[in-house]
């Protein structure tokens, strides 16, 4: 780990700012070779102060001009890799990037492999593990709630409860060990009673920690949410009015959606899979009845399901088969009465004959009336599933944060 590295710190794609970054104990002595002031002269390790940007022209090994850029110096151990680090603020052509790369490269540097700094940071004890993986969260996650969460780890929350709790069972134990190991020295023996008290108390707040999961894989990874209903009651025309695009293809011909159609849109924070699926009704053909199949896989995979009703028709055959299917999901599942334009046929009391327990929303795809309301209900529906009550604050998004966590209940 004492070689020098140099890497793209942003994307190479034509942008106004670029950034390279170089870590390693030669990383200043290679950086400053190719940078000048702007009388010529070259830039010296003693007139820079760590921390500060400084204007310069960076030049090729002939002397030639690259780039004017903007430099700092970061001098171990406080730097984001605990080494000497340079970073170089260019214009964002990815050939002027490039170009400060292979600079470095030519005086010893190397490539810095996928995540190699954030490894190095982790080594050398400038961030935990917990916080080494929620950097990728950070740069991965989609939604806000999830990059919310993924800071909350960089700033070391989940670090700390843990070494919280280590802290206790260190505690304990020393006080079991030094009252076997020294009966002479007259030590106060722990009372069983007490452990145990302290034990179950670690027992509870691992067990929130696992609750939490849920919260935190429905954040970081997102939802899906499957759209379910008979042809024409307006599948298609919800999904492009909740995404705002013409996602799906829209007819009055019963059965136009044969296969699945799938986008992404962000709702109250959350990342969601939409899924709009072919119409339930007695299959009409072998065609039909595969999408039909998958309609019903989908629902039954979904985190939630929206149920689209013809609001001014009364319930059919078709309809009573849809609200069959998820009639055991009724807490994870929206009733959507759309065409709420139209003279009303539908009540609410007709459906819940058949789905007791779940959230009704009117609406109308077609002027968009109530769309702020299903917005807010699939986003509060959402916020319920993944939020256990057992769960603690701290939230876990991570599998392998989750699998030592129910090592250690086991353990304890």
């Amino acid at each position: 780990m004492r070689d020098t590295i140099v890497a793209p710190a942003t994307f190479l794609k034509e942008s106004a700012v670029g950034m390279v970054r170089v870590s390693g104990e030669e990383a200043v002595s290679m950086t400053l070779g190719f940078l000048k002031k702007r009388g010529g002269r070259r830039w010296k390790p003693h007139q820079i102060t760590p921390r500060h940007l400084y204007l310069a022209l960076m030049v090729d090994n002939n002397g030639e001009p690259v780039d004017e850029v903007l430099f700092a110096v970061f001098n171990a151990p406080h730097s984001y890799t605990g080494e000497e680090m340079v970073e170089i603020y260019c214009h964002g052509n990815p050939r002027i990037v490039e170009k400060i790369v292979n600079l470095m490269l030519s005086v010893g540097a190397r490539v810095a492999e996928p995540g190699e700094f954030t490894r190095r940071a982790f080594l050398n004890g400038k961030l935990d593990l917990s916080q080494a993986e929620a950097v990728l969260e950070l740069i991965t996650t989609p939604s806000q709630k999830g990059r919310n969460l993924a800071l909350r780890g960089i700033q070391g929350e989940i670090g700390r409860k843990v070494e919280e709790m280590i802290e206790q069972l260190e505690e304990m134990l020393a006080e079991a060990e030094a009252s076997v190991d020294f009966p002479d020295e007259d030590l106060e023996t722990p009372a069983p009673e007490d452990t145990w008290v302290k034990l179950r108390e670690l027992e509870k707040e691992l067990r929130k920690l696992a609750a939490s999961f849920r919260q935190g894989q429905l954040s970081s990874q997102g939802a899906v949410a499957a759209i379910l209903g008979r042809p024409n009651v307006g599948k298609s025309s919800l999904l492009n009015a909740l995404t705002g695009k013409e996602r799906a293809i829209v007819t009055p011909v019963p059965g136009t959606t044969r296969d699945m159609v799938e986008t992404e849109v962000e709702i109250g924070g959350l990342t969601i899979t939409l899924k709009d699926t072919a119409g339930i009704r007695m299959p009409l053909e072998q065609v039909e009845e595969a999408g039909v199949n998958l309609a019903v896989s989908a629902a039954k995979d979904a985190d939630l399901v929206l149920v689209v009703l013809d609001a001014s028709e009364h319930l059919t055959a078709d309809d009573q088969r849809v609200l069959e299917l998820v009639e055991k999901r009724a807490d994870r599942t929206i009733a959507v009465l759309n065409k709420c334009d139209l003279p009303l046929a539908l009540s609410q009391g007709d459906v819940e004959r058949h789905l007791k327990g779940t959230t009704f929303v009117q609406v109308s795809a077609l002027t968009g009336e109530g769309l702020g309301h299903l917005q807010g209900a699939i986003a509060e529906t959402l916020t319920e599933i993944g939020n256990d009550e057992d769960a603690g604050e701290v939230v876990l998004t991570n599998l392998r944060h989750r699998q030592c966590v129910l090592r250690a209940l086991s353990a304890i």
